[in-house]
C-alpha cells in the first residue's frame, strides 16, 4: 500500500459523499418546484462526484503496478484533464444547439416585426 492512500481514500470518501447528498436533494425536492436548471446542476454535481471516486481510487492501483506514485499521479492528472475538457467541449455543443433551437424563432419575430398593423 503507498503512504499516501489514506488521503485518497478520504478524498474518495468525500466525493461519495457529496454524490449521496445531491441525489438526497434531488429525491426529497420532486415536484413542481424542480426548474430544469436545478436538476441540471444536481446530476453535474453526481456526475462531478463519481468522477472524482474514480480518479482517487485509480491513484493506488496505478501507483502499485508502476511503483512510482509521482507517476501515477501524472497520469491521473491527465486522466482528469483530458475529463474536463471533454466535459466542456459536451457543455457547448448542448448549448449551441438549444441557441439553434430558439433561432428560427427569433427569425420568425423579425418577419412579425416588419408586418404592419391595421
Amino acid at each position: 500500500m503507498i503512504p499516501e492512500a489514506p488521503f485518497l481514500f478520504s478524498i474518495a470518501g468525500l466525493s461519495a459523499s457529496l454524490g449521496g447528498l445531491s441525489g438526497l436533494v434531488a429525491g426529497l425536492r420532486r415536484g413542481t418546484d424542480m426548474r430544469p436548471v436545478d436538476l441540471f446542476r444536481l446530476r453535474e454535481i453526481v456526475e462531478f462526484s463519481f468522477a472524482n471516486v474514480v480518479l482517487a481510487l485509480s491513484t493506488i492501483p496505478l501507483a502499485l503496478i508502476l511503483g512510482s506514485t509521482v507517476d501515477a499521479a501524472r497520469i491521473v492528472a491527465i486522466a482528469a484533464l483530458v475529463y474536463i475538457l471533454l466535459h466542456f467541449v459536451v457543455l457547448v455543443r448542448r448549448n449551441r444547439q438549444l441557441v439553434l433551437l430558439g433561432r428560427p424563432m427569433l427569425a420568425f419575430l423579425f418577419v412579425l416585426a416588419k408586418f404592419e398593423t391595421s
